[in-house]
């Protein structure tokens, strides 16, 4: 659950659907630092985010030298979060669903 999270994070803070895992690890460490998301150690989320591509709800894209991976939230992932699949078009819209505006 914590690798929905922070691929969650990731794409209300960046606006971007489809992420590597270069670009997720450098997010989770900058979450840690700015202590928005509590010390995870990377190889969970590594795993987290394998299962999830090989269950279908992240989709898998390679470079064309097949030395980068690029997944991209597929419509299962938001399907599987009970979120509009509007979002899958503009990400940005995610924050009102995962930001709770407080008093």
């Amino acid at each position: 659950m914590r690798a929905v999270d922070l691929i969650l994070f990731y794409m209300a803070e960046t606006g971007r659907i489809s992420f590597t895992y270069e670009s997720l690890r450098r997010f989770m460490y900058r979450m840690i630092k700015a202590k928005r998301l509590p010390w995870v150690n990377w190889h969970t989320i590594e795993r987290g985010v394998r299962d999830l591509a090989q269950r279908g709800y992240l989709l898998r894209f390679y470079s064309r030298n097949r030395k980068k991976v690029w997944f991209r939230a597929g419509p299962a992932f938001f399907k599987a979060l009970n979120l509009p699949p509007e979002i899958s078009a503009d990400p940005r819209l995610l924050r009102k669903y995962i930001y709770v505006k407080r008093p």
